[in-house]
Protein backbone atom coordinates (compact mmCIF):
# COMPACT_ATOMS: atom_id res chain seq x y z
CA UNK A 1 0.00 0.00 0.00
CA UNK A 2 2.83 2.39 0.91
CA UNK A 3 4.67 1.66 -2.33
CA UNK A 4 1.49 2.31 -4.34
CA UNK A 5 1.04 5.60 -2.50
CA UNK A 6 4.61 6.61 -3.33
CA UNK A 7 3.96 5.91 -7.02
CA UNK A 8 0.72 7.91 -6.94
CA UNK A 9 2.52 10.87 -5.37
CA UNK A 10 5.22 10.67 -8.03
CA UNK A 11 2.62 10.59 -10.82
CA UNK A 12 0.80 13.57 -9.31
CA UNK A 13 4.04 15.52 -9.30
CA UNK A 14 4.64 14.68 -12.95
CA UNK A 15 1.06 15.55 -13.92
CA UNK A 16 1.88 19.27 -13.67
CA UNK A 17 4.42 19.70 -16.49
CA UNK A 18 7.16 22.26 -15.92
CA UNK A 19 6.59 25.45 -17.89
CA UNK A 20 9.40 26.39 -20.25
CA UNK A 21 7.94 29.80 -21.11
CA UNK A 22 5.05 31.51 -22.84
CA UNK A 23 3.94 30.97 -26.39
CA UNK A 24 1.05 31.91 -28.66
CA UNK A 25 -2.08 30.22 -29.99
CA UNK A 26 -3.76 31.36 -33.20
CA UNK A 27 -7.35 30.42 -34.07
CA UNK A 28 -9.26 31.70 -37.07
CA UNK A 29 -11.89 31.67 -39.77
CA UNK A 30 -10.93 31.87 -43.45
CA UNK A 31 -12.62 30.83 -46.70
CA UNK A 32 -15.64 29.21 -44.98
CA UNK A 33 -13.40 27.12 -42.70
CA UNK A 34 -12.14 27.20 -39.13
CA UNK A 35 -8.37 27.40 -38.71
CA UNK A 36 -6.63 25.57 -35.85
CA UNK A 37 -9.82 25.03 -33.84
CA UNK A 38 -8.42 21.89 -32.18
CA UNK A 39 -7.34 20.54 -28.80
CA UNK A 40 -10.56 21.08 -26.87
CA UNK A 41 -11.38 24.47 -28.39
CA UNK A 42 -14.94 25.21 -29.51
CA UNK A 43 -15.39 27.79 -32.29
CA UNK A 44 -18.32 29.55 -33.91
CA UNK A 45 -18.71 32.02 -36.78
CA UNK A 46 -21.70 33.97 -38.05
CA UNK A 47 -22.56 36.36 -40.86
CA UNK A 48 -26.25 37.25 -41.33
CA UNK A 49 -26.04 37.37 -45.13
CA UNK A 50 -23.96 34.20 -45.46
CA UNK A 51 -20.60 32.83 -44.35
CA UNK A 52 -20.11 31.24 -47.76
CA UNK A 53 -21.11 34.09 -50.09
CA UNK A 54 -19.13 33.77 -53.36
CA UNK A 55 -16.52 36.51 -53.47
CA UNK A 56 -16.44 38.64 -56.65
CA UNK A 57 -13.11 38.35 -58.52
CA UNK A 58 -12.37 42.02 -57.88
CA UNK A 59 -12.15 41.37 -54.14
CA UNK A 60 -10.21 38.14 -54.61
CA UNK A 61 -7.54 40.17 -56.42
CA UNK A 62 -6.94 41.98 -53.09
CA UNK A 63 -6.54 38.91 -50.91
CA UNK A 64 -10.06 37.64 -50.27
CA UNK A 65 -10.81 33.92 -50.49
CA UNK A 66 -13.44 32.46 -52.85
CA UNK A 67 -15.97 32.73 -49.99
CA UNK A 68 -16.57 35.88 -47.95
CA UNK A 69 -18.50 36.35 -44.68
CA UNK A 70 -21.04 38.92 -45.89
CA UNK A 71 -23.21 41.30 -43.85
CA UNK A 72 -25.95 43.09 -45.80
CA UNK A 73 -28.41 43.87 -43.01
CA UNK A 74 -30.38 47.03 -42.10
CA UNK A 75 -30.85 48.70 -38.73
CA UNK A 76 -29.09 51.05 -36.35
CA UNK A 77 -27.19 49.07 -35.33
CA UNK A 78 -27.55 46.34 -37.92
CA UNK A 79 -27.24 42.64 -37.10
CA UNK A 80 -23.68 41.65 -36.28
CA UNK A 81 -21.19 39.25 -37.80
CA UNK A 82 -19.21 37.32 -35.21
CA UNK A 83 -16.43 34.93 -34.31
CA UNK A 84 -16.23 33.16 -30.93
CA UNK A 85 -13.88 30.72 -29.24
CA UNK A 86 -14.35 28.88 -25.94
CA UNK A 87 -12.23 26.41 -24.00
CA UNK A 88 -9.19 28.69 -24.22
CA UNK A 89 -6.05 27.87 -22.23
CA UNK A 90 -4.44 30.33 -19.84
CA UNK A 91 -3.29 33.49 -21.67
CA UNK A 92 -2.66 37.17 -21.07
CA UNK A 93 -3.77 38.99 -24.23
CA UNK A 94 -5.21 38.66 -27.71
CA UNK A 95 -4.56 40.15 -31.13
CA UNK A 96 -7.55 40.57 -33.46
CA UNK A 97 -6.77 40.57 -37.19
CA UNK A 98 -8.96 40.43 -40.32
CA UNK A 99 -9.45 41.58 -43.90
CA UNK A 100 -12.35 44.03 -44.34
CA UNK A 101 -14.41 44.82 -47.42
CA UNK A 102 -16.30 48.13 -47.34
CA UNK A 103 -18.86 47.40 -50.02
CA UNK A 104 -20.83 49.91 -52.12
CA UNK A 105 -22.41 53.17 -50.97
CA UNK A 106 -20.79 53.97 -47.60
CA UNK A 107 -21.33 57.67 -46.89
CA UNK A 108 -18.78 58.34 -44.16
CA UNK A 109 -19.28 61.47 -42.10
CA UNK A 110 -22.22 62.79 -44.11
CA UNK A 111 -24.93 64.15 -41.79
CA UNK A 112 -28.43 62.69 -41.43
CA UNK A 113 -30.44 63.65 -44.48
CA UNK A 114 -27.40 63.02 -46.71
CA UNK A 115 -27.30 59.24 -46.20
CA UNK A 116 -24.82 59.42 -43.32
CA UNK A 117 -23.13 58.80 -41.06
CA UNK A 118 -22.13 55.19 -41.85
CA UNK A 119 -20.27 53.59 -38.96
CA UNK A 120 -18.53 50.24 -38.38
CA UNK A 121 -18.18 49.07 -34.77
CA UNK A 122 -16.10 46.18 -33.42
CA UNK A 123 -16.72 44.72 -29.98
CA UNK A 124 -14.74 42.16 -27.95
CA UNK A 125 -16.83 40.54 -25.23
CA UNK A 126 -19.33 43.38 -25.53
CA UNK A 127 -16.76 46.18 -25.18
CA UNK A 128 -16.16 48.43 -28.23
CA UNK A 129 -12.55 48.51 -29.47
CA UNK A 130 -13.26 50.34 -32.75
CA UNK A 131 -16.04 52.65 -33.95
CA UNK A 132 -15.26 54.66 -37.07
CA UNK A 133 -16.98 55.93 -40.19
CA UNK A 134 -16.06 54.77 -43.70
CA UNK A 135 -16.81 56.16 -47.14
CA UNK A 136 -16.31 55.11 -50.73
CA UNK A 137 -16.84 58.67 -51.96
CA UNK A 138 -13.70 60.43 -50.79
CA UNK A 139 -13.07 61.62 -54.33
CA UNK A 140 -16.32 63.60 -54.00
CA UNK A 141 -15.17 65.27 -50.80
CA UNK A 142 -16.90 62.92 -48.35
CA UNK A 143 -14.77 62.36 -45.25
CA UNK A 144 -14.39 59.43 -42.86
CA UNK A 145 -12.95 59.01 -39.37
CA UNK A 146 -11.25 55.66 -40.11
CA UNK A 147 -7.62 55.86 -41.15
CA UNK A 148 -6.77 55.03 -44.77
CA UNK A 149 -3.20 54.00 -43.91
CA UNK A 150 -4.16 50.32 -44.11
CA UNK A 151 -6.41 50.66 -47.17
CA UNK A 152 -5.24 48.33 -49.93
CA UNK A 153 -7.55 49.74 -52.59
CA UNK A 154 -10.19 52.43 -52.43
CA UNK A 155 -13.20 53.79 -54.27
CA UNK A 156 -13.06 51.17 -57.02
CA UNK A 157 -15.90 48.91 -58.13
CA UNK A 158 -14.75 45.43 -57.14
CA UNK A 159 -18.08 43.60 -57.46
CA UNK A 160 -21.47 43.18 -55.78
CA UNK A 161 -23.38 46.32 -56.89
CA UNK A 162 -22.08 49.06 -59.19
CA UNK A 163 -20.97 51.43 -56.42
CA UNK A 164 -17.27 51.83 -55.53
CA UNK A 165 -15.69 49.58 -52.88
CA UNK A 166 -12.63 49.56 -50.60
CA UNK A 167 -10.47 46.91 -48.92
CA UNK A 168 -8.72 47.40 -45.56
CA UNK A 169 -6.03 45.16 -44.10
CA UNK A 170 -6.34 44.88 -40.31
CA UNK A 171 -3.50 42.37 -39.89
CA UNK A 172 -0.13 42.70 -38.19
CA UNK A 173 0.54 46.20 -36.90
CA UNK A 174 -2.87 47.27 -38.26
CA UNK A 175 -4.74 44.84 -36.03
CA UNK A 176 -5.86 45.26 -32.43
CA UNK A 177 -4.20 43.97 -29.26
CA UNK A 178 -5.90 44.00 -25.88
CA UNK A 179 -5.47 42.30 -22.50
CA UNK A 180 -7.58 39.16 -22.23
CA UNK A 181 -7.56 36.25 -19.77
CA UNK A 182 -11.00 34.63 -20.05
CA UNK A 183 -11.64 31.11 -21.29
CA UNK A 184 -14.15 32.45 -23.85
CA UNK A 185 -13.97 35.32 -26.35
CA UNK A 186 -16.65 36.80 -28.64
CA UNK A 187 -15.76 39.31 -31.36
CA UNK A 188 -18.56 41.11 -33.21
CA UNK A 189 -18.61 43.47 -36.19
CA UNK A 190 -21.67 45.54 -37.04
CA UNK A 191 -22.63 48.59 -39.08
CA UNK A 192 -24.91 51.42 -38.05
CA UNK A 193 -25.40 55.14 -37.92
CA UNK A 194 -28.42 57.29 -38.65
CA UNK A 195 -27.80 57.03 -42.38
CA UNK A 196 -27.16 53.29 -42.56
CA UNK A 197 -29.34 51.84 -45.32
CA UNK A 198 -28.04 48.30 -45.66
CA UNK A 199 -29.50 45.89 -48.25
CA UNK A 200 -29.24 47.01 -51.85
CA UNK A 201 -27.09 50.03 -50.95
CA UNK A 202 -24.17 49.25 -48.61
CA UNK A 203 -22.68 46.26 -46.81
CA UNK A 204 -19.41 44.82 -45.55
CA UNK A 205 -17.51 41.55 -45.71
CA UNK A 206 -14.86 39.77 -43.63
CA UNK A 207 -12.21 37.15 -44.30
CA UNK A 208 -8.98 35.88 -42.74
CA UNK A 209 -10.20 36.48 -39.19
CA UNK A 210 -7.42 35.46 -36.79
CA UNK A 211 -7.23 35.70 -33.01
CA UNK A 212 -3.75 35.19 -31.58
CA UNK A 213 -3.55 34.60 -27.84
CA UNK A 214 -0.23 35.36 -26.16
CA UNK A 215 1.17 34.37 -22.81
CA UNK A 216 0.06 30.74 -23.33
CA UNK A 217 2.16 28.43 -21.09
CA UNK A 218 4.46 26.09 -23.01
CA UNK A 219 5.47 22.81 -21.22
CA UNK A 220 9.14 21.96 -21.07
CA UNK A 221 10.12 19.35 -23.67
CA UNK A 222 10.05 15.94 -22.10
CA UNK A 223 7.78 16.78 -19.17
CA UNK A 224 4.86 15.00 -20.83
CA UNK A 225 7.10 12.04 -21.53
CA UNK A 226 7.98 11.91 -17.82
CA UNK A 227 4.27 11.87 -17.05
CA UNK A 228 3.91 8.87 -19.35
CA UNK A 229 6.76 7.08 -17.56
CA UNK A 230 5.10 7.78 -14.22
CA UNK A 231 1.83 6.28 -15.39
CA UNK A 232 3.68 3.27 -16.74
CA UNK A 233 5.35 2.87 -13.35
CA UNK A 234 1.97 2.88 -11.67
CA UNK A 235 0.78 0.12 -13.99
CA UNK A 236 3.93 -1.92 -13.27
CA UNK A 237 3.43 -1.56 -9.52
CA UNK A 238 -0.13 -2.84 -9.82
CA UNK A 239 1.01 -5.88 -11.81
CA UNK A 240 3.68 -6.74 -9.26
CA UNK A 241 1.21 -6.46 -6.37
CA UNK A 242 -1.21 -8.81 -8.09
Amino acid sequence: MKSQLRVLVAVAALAAPAVAGAGTLTVGWSNFSFVNCVGGLSCGASAPSGLNTPTPPGFQAWGFSPFIAWNDTPGNPAESSGFAVSGLPQHTGVSVEFLLAIIDSWDGDNPPGQAGPDLLTIQVDGVPIFAETFTNFGNFGVTQSASTANRLVGETDLGFLSWPDSVYDFSGANGFWLPHTGSTIVVRWFAGGEGWQGPGDESFGLDHIFLTFDGVPVPEPGSLALLGLGLAGLGLAKRRRS
